[in-house]
């Protein structure tokens, strides 16, 4: 069962959304599809009345008034044995895989605008983005280490300001955050590979390094990559403008255009690449997002469309590296509230998990 994670937003940022439950996971069967609906605390008062088990920190009375912005939804999506873990904007909701029932929420105070998450080593790492900072967190939502990279790649681990609870900083601007704007999290043998949408680059953390390094690509066209999963031998990527990149991590070089060079050449390399472009493959136009991969059987999951300002749907999209169409269905948000299509901004899909 394929289970997509989306993201809607509202076109009245200051919206009153007076529902308990707000739709946020797809789920795609053979022959049946669903949605999942959950809460969606944003604001101080929200979180103390929560009626979900919840784990870790919870808000001060006093944090004052919070903008909560009317964008409610699943990011970054992934899984243990028994639950599907899920990254709202201040939040890690575990979820079980056998009914898609929620268990409990998670949150502390250095959750803020969460993308990509992984679970690892009985924990989940995550970012707080605007920060540039990973962060390792028990399964009861305690901080245990963090990893802040510095515009000069080094990496220090004290905590951010305890003074703030960034579950309620909401972003000053559209667009990226931070100088890096991390969103995926791919732990390694020795540390993690994070990916960076502002450099089109990985970011390296070593577990005990003072600094980072970077893991550059080698691009042949300009990309804005997204999301990046490893598969095999294989670390995909997506670019945000339809497109897919595919890195041999057991053989760097191998997908180098050129006659094979001596092996004692004197040239440096990036992580070389291949491109499929969407728009060449059998789907036959420019998707205007693309987000999410999933890897299965020779085929390529991706989510579609569903920017600002377009029709209020998004697809899943499954291409051969060949580019043959394998699966092509659609989420539109009038199939579960027609009512509400007026007052709806943006529905997106974020992330792609297989149970």
């Amino acid at each position: 069962m394929f289970v997509v994670s989306f993201v809607h937003g509202y076109n009245d940022p200051l919206a009153n959304i007076t529902r308990e439950q707000l739709p946020a996971i797809w789920t795609l069967g053979t022959g049946s599809q669903n949605v999942h609906s959950y809460p969606f605390p944003r604001t101080v008062k929200e979180f103390q009345v929560l009626q979900s088990p919840f784990r870790g920190e919870m808000p001060l009375e006093d944090e004052g008034e919070f903008r909560p912005l009317a964008r409610y939804g699943f990011n970054g999506l992934t899984q243990s044995s028994n639950h599907l873990f899920a990254a709202s904007f201040n939040a890690v909701y575990a979820i079980r895989k056998s009914d898609l029932g929620l268990d409990y929420v998670i949150s502390n105070s250095l959750m803020n605008d969460l993308h990509g998450i992984a679970y690892f080593d009985d924990s989940i790492f995550f970012i707080c983005t605007g920060l540039d900072t990973l962060v390792q967190m028990s399964l009861d939502g305690r901080v245990v280490r963090t990893w802040t990279v510095e515009a000069d790649l080094s990496v220090t681990h004290s905590l951010p300001d305890s003074s703030v609870d960034w579950r309620f900083v909401t972003k000053q601007r559209s667009g990226p955050l931070g100088r890096f704007h991390f969103n995926f999290v791919r732990p390694t043998e020795d540390g993690f590979w994070l990916t960076s949408r502002n450099l089109s680059s990985v970011v390296a953390v070593a577990a005990g390094a003072a600094r980072a390094h970077l893991v550059s690509l080698s691009q042949f066209t300009p990309v804005l990559i997204h999301d990046g999963k490893s598969f095999g031998d294989f670390l995909y990527f997506t670019s945000v403008d339809g497109k897919i990149l595919k890195a041999n991590l057991a053989d760097p070089g191998a997908f180098s255009p050129w006659e094979v060079v001596p092996s004692n050449a004197p040239f440096r390399y990036g992580l070389t690449t291949e491109l499929q472009r969407l728009s060449a493959t059998a789907l036959n136009r420019e998707p205007n997002w693309c987000r999410g991969i999933h890897v299965e059987g020779g085929t390529r999951y991706v989510t579609i469309d569903g920017r600002y300002g377009t029709d209020l749907s998004f697809g899943l999209l499954g291409v051969t590296e060949r580019g043959e169409v394998q699966m092509n269905e659609r989420f539109s948000w009038t199939s579960i509230d027609e009512s509400a299509a007026t007052s709806i901004r943006h529905v997106t899909g974020f992330d792609i998990q297989v149970i």
